[in-house]
């Protein structure tokens, strides 16, 4: 009667966990799309950490640790901790029902760098994550410094637009009502059809903007025909992409190496995970160190990737035998050097359009002023 219960047991718990199986479905690609966004550096930061200190101070594996973490985003409500949530459950799933791996199951969720780290030493998956942590708070930082610089370019495109609406619906309708045809000449007859002009095609200025904001990052990030690099590299958007690229790659690389990777293994991982746009340059990095017995730093320095400072840097540090260490070090100064120059780019920018601004609110003045001469 036992062996009955226990077959008829086993039978049922079998059935219950098909049923399970079938009953949690895949997230659509929508919602992983959706939850991406909203993973963000400081969120992801967060949560690698949060595993690295359950991790070092507990008995619990990957999984136990997603699966409590899991459970406490859910109970401690709050937005990021709901999103935390949701990620959580759909990497559990994975694991569980689909027989996946960690590094798998993060890889629809993170940037190829990032995953690159965690794959290359998922050994230790501590270490992993705390280099993948290290990773996160770099890029996170530069995000977070560019955001910045682009509110001066921002605002001052606000006030343009603020002043060229605020003309059209109250200063111009309150000349043209209140002076008599044949006064409207000259200047301010100008400033007036300028102003009609633009409102007359705000919709189609809309429009390309719209475009331009949409195709500009696709073709700063998807095109990679041999005369991109030779010539739109030099253009402002097109030179600040290629800023960040060529940062992220000295500071993936020094983490690889902090990792305890050789070189050919670093770039080898690099050119895997890397973006369209930096693979050339990695595959040229590769092909020069393994035709060309070419060292790896004289590789870097030699690939037109980054500025002159910077391959200069590089190329003493292959002469001295201290290229590793000149890595980790170089990977952290540029970073901050290239934020730099970034961000006074943005300013520069905000004030170019701060600077139309006032040249329309001049003109419009110059017109006005001009007009009152004419009538005394």
């Amino acid at each position: 009667m036992k062996s009955i219960f226990d077959r008829f047991k086993m039978r049922f718990s079998q059935d219950k966990s098909q049923i399970d199986n079938r009953n949690i479905k895949k997230y659509p690609i929508v919602l992983i799309f959706v939850l991406r966004l909203f993973f963000s550096n400081r969120v992801r930061a967060s949560l690698y950490q949060n595993i690295i200190l359950v991790m070092s101070n507990s008995s619990l594996s990957i999984y136990g640790t997603l699966v409590a973490l899991k459970e406490k985003y859910t109970y401690y409500r709050s937005i990021n901790n709901s999103i935390l949530s949701m990620i959580l459950s759909d990497w559990i799933r994975r694991i569980e029902y689909e027989g996946m791996t960690f590094d798998e199951v993060i890889k629809h969720y993170i940037p190829p760098n990032e995953h690159m780290m965690i794959k290359a030493n998922f050994d230790n998956p501590i270490n992993a994550l705390d280099y993948a942590s290290q990773l996160t708070r770099k890029f996170a930082l530069l995000t977070k410094k560019i955001a910045i610089g682009m509110i001066m370019p921002i605002i001052a495109t606000l006030i343009l637009i603020a002043v060229i609406i605020g003309c059209s619906l109250k200063v111009i309708p309150m000349l043209l009502a209140s002076l008599p045809a044949d006064n409207i000449s000259g200047n301010i007859a100008d400033f007036i059809a300028l102003n009609s002009y633009i409102t007359s095609h705000a919709w189609h200025i809309v429009l390309i903007a719209i475009v331009l904001a949409i195709m500009i990052p696709i073709l700063i990030k998807r095109w990679t025909f041999h005369v991109r690099y030779r010539f739109f590299d030099k253009l402002w958007g097109f030179a600040e992409y290629k800023r960040i690229q060529a940062t992220s790659v000295l500071i993936s690389l020094a983490s690889l190496l902090s990792s305890g990777k050789s070189f050919n293994m670093a770039f080898m991982l690099m050119e895997t995970n890397c973006s369209d746009y930096l693979k050339p340059y990695i595959s040229r990095m590769r092909k020069m160190m393994s035709e060309d017995g070419v060292s790896a730093g004289r590789a870097l320095a030699s690939v037109n990737l980054f500025n002159n400072n910077t391959s200069l840097l590089l190329d003493i540090y292959t002469d001295a035998g201290a290229i590793e260490e000149g890595l980790l070090a170089l990977s952290d100064r540029v970073l901050e050097t290239e934020i730099n120059a970034i961000v006074a780019k943005m300013k520069m920018l905000g004030f170019v359009i701060l600077a139309l601004s006032m040249s329309y609110i001049g003109f419009f003045y110059f017109s006005v002023a001009t007009l009152s001469d004419s009538m005394r």
